[in-house]
């Protein structure tokens, strides 16, 4: 279900948790035209904003979110504009669980309405793309202004818990602190010379411009450009070329930003065996997710698998070499009885990295079955309480010379090794009870020991 053009007075706002998606580049190093065409050289410095913590600390509108929905909060403020760029907490309970499409969207509407001030949101409409996964209802909220839709990396939105009808996580991203006119005093035409004018070193190919579309594109400094938008391609297969430009409307000379089209992926997956069950009922392959996967030979980078145990690498040519350890976003598990698990592919661009890490030893499963069940335990409780106390990578310390026992010390989680008529202790209830305890530490501190041990 999709909602148009619902417009709100000046002041109103919205939340959201944004993500942005770049394309790695990977057009032949004799394309020389970013330099003719004088891109906005502060550009590359557009993702790398500063936050602040503590500057909603006077900020009357953030005072009256916190008198709305009383506890303890964890926020950014992204300092170009004053507003919150990312909110964890208890949570805000929207009184309704099971809901549906249409529901998920109009609590998006009502959070706008209630508190967009704060956001300095007022005066936009708003176009939302809403899906499901998992137990959370993903609402994004994308801007429009004087119908003329913002580049899609200006967004909003909610994270709810469908489960318990919770508000689970709230982000705004490039939120603008001034808009340009949107009527362009240059024409299509003139940002498509400007372009093709500067592809000398491409005569001998035939380029193709798509037809250019109006979209604001906010720029480093949070300024709203009102920007024609278009794509230039050729059908060479041999030496392919395409990008995306965005060229200033209103003066036509400035060219903000380039989007690569043209790309290589090296893609994969990682799964293990793990004790899914007890610690006698066998082991069974599943997905590893939020596991570290590093490129070692080829190029550089690494990335987290995603919810189906899947990654891909954008961009590159030529063989490279991947690395799939157990060092992930939530966990990064130490071997106390050796060399921490860890496997290497090397392919080419377009071939599959499948990592299995198949070990059924005792001091190779546990490292799987730990890592498994931390990060499990994670994603599982932080969308439910917003923050876990656990958002950090984990020390996950395995097969430790020792039998019988297994604690959390403040700051990390033990395992010990079989023996005294004990299995390891890196199994499915252990690892989650250990966990339990790092949550009531984070969440408040544990107060009462065997209070601890029942949570």
């Amino acid at each position: 279900m999709s909602f148009r053009n619902r417009r709100f007075a000046a002041g109103v706002g919205i939340i959201c948790l944004g993500i942005v998606l770049t394309a790695g580049s990977l057009v032949a190093q004799r394309d020389t035209h970013w330099a003719d065409l004088q891109v906005d050289p502060e550009w590359t410095e557009f993702r790398t904003f500063i936050t602040d913590r503590d500057m909603g600390i006077d900020n009357e509108h953030w005072q009256a979110f916190e008198q709305a929905y009383p506890g303890k909060w964890l926020t950014q403020w992204d300092t170009r504009n004053g507003v919150p760029h990312v909110i964890l907490g208890p949570g805000i309970d929207t009184g309704k669980t099971n809901m549906t499409e249409f529901e998920a969207n109009n609590i998006a509407y009502d959070m706008i309405a209630e508190h967009g001030e704060l956001f300095r949101l007022g005066g936009f409409d708003f176009e939302p793309e809403t899906s499901f996964a998992g137990r959370l209802w993903h609402v994004d909220m994308y801007l429009v202004h004087d119908a003329v839709p913002f580049e899609e990396h200006t967004r909003f939105a909610l994270r709810i818990n469908n489960e318990n009808g919770k508000i689970a996580a709230i982000k705004a991203y490039d939120i603008p602190i001034s808009v340009e006119d949107s009527v362009p005093t240059t024409t299509p035409q003139n940002a498509i010379d400007r372009v093709m004018a500067s592809l000398h070193d491409r005569l001998n190919t035939e380029l193709t411009p798509s037809e250019p579309v109006l979209n604001y594109l906010v720029d480093p400094y949070g300024n709203a450009r009102l920007v024609w938008r278009f794509e230039v391609r050729n059908d060479d297969k041999t030496d392919p070329f395409g990008k995306e430009y965005f060229v200033h409307a209103r003066t036509g000379s400035t060219v903000y930003k380039i989007n690569e089209l043209i790309h290589y992926d090296y893609s994969g997956s990682v799964s293990a065996q793990v004790l899914l069950l007890g610690p006698f009922d066998g082991s069974s392959s599943a997905t590893l997710e939020d596991a570290r996967v590093t490129i070692t030979a080829g190029g550089s980078g690494s990335q987290f698998t995603d919810g189906a145990g899947l990654f891909n690498f954008v961009g590159g040519t030529g063989n490279r070499t991947i690395r799939s350890q157990l060092d992930g976003r939530w966990s990064n598990v130490n071997n106390q009885a050796g060399g921490d698990l860890q496997q290497s592919l090397t392919a080419g661009p377009g071939n599959n990295f499948p990592f299995n890490h198949t070990g059924t030893s005792e001091l190779i499963l546990a490292q799987q079955t730990a890592f498994y069940w931390v990060t499990d335990t994670h994603n599982w409780s932080s969308p439910i309480m917003g923050n876990n106390g656990l958002e950090f990578e984990l020390p996950t310390n395995v097969n430790i010379n020792s039998s019988c026992n297994a604690f959390w010390d403040g700051s990390s989680v033990n395992f010990y090794q079989s023996g005294g008529g004990c299995p390891n202790t890196a199994t499915s209830d252990i690892v989650l009870h250990e966990c339990g305890h790092g949550v009531d530490a984070g969440r408040g501190g544990i107060l009462n020991g065997g209070l601890s041990e029942g949570f």
